[in-house]
């Protein structure tokens, strides 16, 4: 909730992306998508899928990120994003071990508050 406060009050920046239109589309109603839905109408700026987006995700599906978290990644890419936050343990181990093959940062986003809180202080 810090996260999206911030970003409510412009002391921070949220991106969106055509990836992230896409992948509300396909998710079924419910709860997950109404809180996706909220978190994305925050996003001041919006990246498109360009033709390097597309090749950079499937640079990324080559290294085992699944299709719409390369897509999600290669957007913040490109969009020289300083973090991409995320709760998916899978893609942080991914981006774990592929991290020097990455151009943003992958953080869990407790541990990226924490850290920034932190570093305030």
């Amino acid at each position: 909730m810090l996260i999206l406060n911030r970003c409510q009050n412009s002391q921070w920046h949220l991106l969106g992306s055509e990836a992230i239109d896409v992948e509300l589309r396909r998710t079924p109603d419910g709860e997950r998508k109404r809180q996706m839905s909220a978190w994305a109408a925050l996003a001041i700026t919006k990246i498109s899928v360009t033709e390097l987006i597309k090749s950079r995700t499937i640079e990324l599906t080559n290294l085992g990120f699944k299709a719409f978290d390369a897509s999600h990644i290669a957007c913040a890419e490109v969009a020289n994003a300083d973090v991409f936050l995320t709760t998916d343990d899978r893609m942080l181990g991914l981006a774990a071990r592929h991290s020097g093959m990455l151009q943003v940062r992958v953080e869990n986003p407790l541990r990226w508050v924490l850290e920034v809180i932190n570093d305030r202080r």
